[in-house]
């Protein structure tokens, strides 16, 4: 289950960069093959950083406080939120955490939209 997991964050991560092939190496055959990933506009960067932007200010932190918490520095934080760069596959997975959601939320959803998403309930921690 977790390895099924991984591969749909694996595809996300590369329909992300706008990569027409991607080449996978089998751990099991140690094949490697080539994915098409669909092509996707630049729009699409907006609306993830539209998301973060969104958490974020949910939780009332800073670009600064943010950057603290997942490791990354706040001219990064920035550039993601503005569309200026693409996620990294480790800035979406330390997000995930921090935000206590998926992946695939923060890339397919539009957070803004959903009613009571950010509630505190939401992000209590156990």
């Amino acid at each position: 289950m977790r390895n099924s997991y991984l591969r749909r964050i694996f595809h996300a991560y590369a329909f992300i960069f706008r990569l027409h092939t991607l080449q996978v190496k089998d751990r099991i055959t140690y094949r490697t093959h080539l994915l098409p990933v669909p092509f996707i506009n630049k729009s699409y960067f907006y609306k993830v950083g539209n998301n973060i932007k969104y958490l974020r200010d949910a939780l009332g932190e800073t670009q600064d406080q943010l950057g603290l918490a997942i490791g990354e520095s706040k001219s990064s934080v920035s550039q993601v939120e503005t569309g200026i760069r693409p996620p990294t596959l480790d800035f979406l997975i330390k997000l995930a955490k921090h935000f206590c959601i998926t992946i695939d939320e923060i890339l397919f959803s539009d957070l803004s939209y959903i009613p009571n998403f950010c509630s505190e309930s939401h992000f209590l921690k156990i």
